[in-house]
């Protein structure tokens, strides 16, 4: 008697996570998705002509993706009605990427262990598509943990769900879709109108799968210790509907939230309850991994955050080289209190003189800050980075002007949302320059 449709789907995740696709049989055959993938190729070389007028490119395009969910469901349908399960399980096995994603994101960690940022860099640069030469240390991390997040949900979840869904056919047909997606769904001159269909329709594909990561990256949250479950879902309010992408904004949210990190962050439907054993293995895996290169960002950090209702936090501290750095001459620091970033604004003594020093409790995925200084003779705006040490500090690459005493705006932004928090810094009493 063949399984139902969530023990084919159970056996699909437990067959491709305990072998994968063998690397033999890729030389052999290469794989299901670089078949699609020369699909998508010749139908963009030979319908996607450049002197075509946008419509015409754009119909083409939905014509397209229709020849591709055709070419993947026949055969798929087919080859369904005539193998045994085990052998329909072997075959929807070969488009989940469990194995492969653990691979490549623990490979970044092994990286930095053995080779340090250069083989950290070459290793991220698998799995992203930013240039990794200008990424230090803690933005590589960031950078696999992002992607962890991201490919989690339409590499194992959506899948798994559509298999779930539709048998193999459903799983052929949500692949053919994803690799369109990735081929021609980008805004250049070139696919504008003819990947439109194939971006719009792979958000709509994603849109259940990339609710429901989030529902298991919670409760894996609850299995892993040192992640935060309520923090996932804190960070999945907050930071999911801010993200360019409909869907990738849910995962890197909640997986941000898990770990208490800052990254670049529907319905949940009762049938996926059925892969709850297979998934819960799954994802638990790829957090732990994430919590292991979270460990190098996070062991670094040495800052104390402070609550709104505790602002005396930048104390004396020793310094690595026997002296101190002293605050005793700043202003008062500024508790910034706003729904893209909480935390601290101060001026303090660093190695490279005195900084603007923005430390951070809570912020949305994507921040970027500065300091605008109402000046009598203009405007001195100072750009605030995150430093190599910990993404959740903020540091400005110049010392402010004296005196310090001034009023200012603390310009905050993510997602093309901006606050400007308007606060006054005054010198102390006693001081003179």
């Amino acid at each position: 008697m063949p399984p139902s449709p969530s023990g084919l789907a159970a056996a699909a995740l437990l067959l491709e996570a305990a072998a994968g696709y063998p690397g033999w049989l890729f030389r052999a055959i290469r794989h299901p998705v670089v078949w699609i993938g020369a699909l998508i190729g010749w139908l963009d070389r030979s319908w996607n002509r450049d002197s075509l007028p946008p419509a015409m490119r754009r119909r083409r395009g939905v014509l397209a993706v229709g020849v591709l969910i055709l070419a993947s469901m026949v055969p798929a349908a087919l080859l369904q009605g005539v193998l045994p399960w085990p052998m329909t399980a072997v075959l929807a096995s070969t488009l989940l990427a469990q194995r492969s994603l653990h691979a490549f994101v623990s490979a970044v960690g092994t990286a930095l262990d053995t080779g340090g940022l250069p083989a950290g860099r070459q290793a991220v640069a698998h799995i992203v598509g930013r240039n990794p030469d200008t990424l230090d240390e803690a933005a590589v991390i960031r950078a696999a943990i992002e992607s962890l997040a991201e490919n989690f949900s339409d590499g194992v979840v959506a899948p798994a769900f559509w298999l779930l869904l539709g048998g193999l056919p459903g799983i052929a047909a949500y692949k053919a879709i994803n690799t369109a997606d990735s081929m021609i769904g980008h805004l250049t001159p070139r696919h504008r109108s003819f990947g439109w269909a194939a971006a719009r329709l792979d958000d709509w594909v994603n849109l259940p799968a990339s609710r429901l990561s989030v529902a298991w990256l919670v409760g894996a949250a609850c299995l892993v210790p040192g992640a935060s479950p309520q923090g996932a879902m804190d960070a999945v309010r907050r930071d999911a509907g801010r993200h360019r992408s409909p869907n990738a904004g849910w995962p890197e949210a909640a997986m941000a939230g898990a770990l208490g990190l800052r990254l670049a962050v529907g319905v949940i439907l009762a049938l996926a309850l059925w892969l709850a054993v297979a998934l819960w293995l799954a994802i638990a895996l790829l957090l732990a991994i994430a919590l292991l290169l979270a460990i190098r960002v996070l062991r670094s950090a040495t800052i104390t955050f402070a609550t709104p209702n505790d602002t005396k936090i930048f104390e004396v501290l020793p310094h690595p080289h026997g002296h101190a750095h002293s605050t005793h001459h700043a202003p008062e620091p500024f508790v910034v209190a706003s729904d893209m970033a909480k935390g601290v604004l101060a001026i303090v003594d660093t190695e490279k003189g005195e900084r603007f020093r923005l430390t951070l409790t809570q912020c949305a995925a994507g921040l970027t800050a500065s300091v605008s200084i109402n000046r009598p003779a203009g405007n001195e705006l100072l750009d605030l980075e995150p430093t190599a040490q910990n993404p959740l500090v903020y540091e400005s690459t110049i010392a402010p002007a004296e005196p310090h005493e001034f009023t200012a705006d603390l310009r905050v932004s993510a997602f093309g949302r901006q606050d400007a928090l308007s606060f006054e810094m005054k010198e102390p009493e006693g001081h003179v320059h």
